[in-house]
């Protein structure tokens, strides 16, 4: 279904169907959106109950990922070293020192001579940052 732009209609009454129509037509194209964005830029996780980083990418697999890190031991984006695809998903301690009162992490994948080849992931946060 598309979206109606005319509905609803100024100063109509509220009809809860026209609403959840448009809504449900809003989400199909922020999914299909989302879908596509996945294939230009990595999307970067990482899961508290196991404390494993992973990486989810529909590109071509780089030869690795390159971490960047920021935190209260040092406020300033820097890398902090590079992990093999085979090796996702990571441990913690693999992309943080575990230290830090509130980190920042993104990371970049790199062809096979470290040069970049995609956008930096979506930036995954920890503790009160500033």
């Amino acid at each position: 279904m598309a979206i109606d732009t005319t509905k609803p209609a100024d100063h109509a009454p509220v009809v809860s169907a026209e609403l959840r129509d448009q809504f449900n037509a809003l989400q199909g194209q922020i999914t299909m959106l989302q879908q596509l964005f996945a294939n230009l830029v990595p999307a970067l996780t990482f899961d508290p109950a196991t404390s494993l980083w992973n990486v989810t990418y529909a590109g071509p697999v780089p030869a690795e990922w390159a971490v960047w890190i920021r935190s209260d031991l040092s406020p300033a984006w820097a890398t902090y070293g590079t992990l093999e695809p085979m090796n996702l998903p990571a441990p913690s301690d693999s992309v943080l020192s575990m230290d830090e009162t509130w980190w920042q992490v993104k990371f970049v994948g790199l062809d096979g001579d470290g040069h970049p080849i995609t956008p930096f992931s979506n930036v995954v946060s920890g503790g009160p940052v500033p």
